[in-house]
């Protein structure tokens, strides 16, 4: 997702938004209930970080791998550190989750594909 100080993300009732900072320096991302406005949990996210929800997971990934986390309760379900073919300190410049399969671009034209974890 592009950052914006906006609430940029809804899933069943969840909504997410900055934990703190701002949206040229984001410092973690909060869930939130969309009906009570709890803050359910927060994660680690920084500028370039991208993240996408991927079913009951949502998927985090920046220039150290990618993380998995539980819609639910943000408790990690796996930590994929950069995996073969990820270029070396890159973020991926776009995400794409489809049917079970997790597609990553990268800036030097690299594509790597896998199973969401």
């Amino acid at each position: 997702m592009t950052w914006s100080s906006r609430p940029r993300r809804a899933w069943w009732g969840t909504v997410f938004v900055a934990a703190s900072g701002n949206e040229f320096d984001p410092q973690g991302l909060a869930a939130h209930d969309t009906k009570s406005g709890e803050r359910r949990w927060t994660t680690e996210y920084a500028k370039g970080d991208i993240a996408v929800v991927a079913g009951d997971r949502l998927l985090v990934t920046g220039p150290d791998g990618l993380r998995s986390l539980a819609m639910s309760d943000g408790e990690q379900t796996a930590v994929e550190r950069a995996f073969e073919g990820w270029p070396e300190n890159e973020a991926p410049t776009r995400v794409l989750v489809s049917g079970g399969a997790l597609f990553l671009a990268f800036a030097d034209g690299t594509v790597l594909s896998a199973h969401v974890p």
